[in-house]
């Protein structure tokens, strides 16, 4: 987007939201979209001293796991994805949906309901018995907009007005 400053959002996020110090562990989640943004924060980690993972995903590659998988693979926890939560200090994640939410309308809910089960061991380590340190980012897309039949700049100032 014109005239956001998206090194002063990673700066904010690094050092303000989630206080990444020397010699932490930063996992960063991000979608293709976001993958900027990822690198930005990446980048203020190492600054610091601290050691960024990033790893991003792509709509089509959540469409062709959720339908492509055997289903009691999608109920799995992929335990390398899990080692990597755990042994972090931070997590920070990009996105809250996929780009595109319309993909999921082509998804039988219990594929996704099978995808969150496996997926769910790797979010309990946002808990706080686990003290990590954690961030959801909203990033609005002009897709997301249109499912939701909103504006899209509605859509996102409202985002960038809660501190975006």
């Amino acid at each position: 987007m014109v005239g956001i400053d998206y090194l002063k959002i990673a700066k904010t996020i690094v050092n303000t939201c989630v206080k990444v110090q020397p010699g932490e562990n930063v996992v960063i989640y991000g979608r293709e979209d976001t993958l900027h943004l990822c690198d930005l924060i990446g980048s203020e980690c190492y600054r610091l001293g601290a050691f960024p993972f990033i790893t991003v995903r792509s709509d089509l590659l959540l469409l062709h796991q959720l339908l492509d998988s055997p289903f009691d693979s999608l109920r799995q926890t992929p335990t390398h994805e899990l080692s990597l939560v755990e042994d972090s200090d931070v997590i920070i994640v990009t996105y809250t949906q996929p780009k595109n939410p319309s993909i999921l309308g082509k998804v039988p809910q219990q594929r996704i309901s099978a995808r969150r089960l496996g997926f769910k061991p790797i979010a309990d380590q946002t808990s706080p018995q686990h003290g990590k340190r954690w961030l959801l980012i909203g990033y609005p897309t002009q897709e997301q907009a249109s499912v939701y039949g909103i504006n899209f700049m509605e859509f996102f100032n409202t985002l960038e007005g809660s501190g975006y």
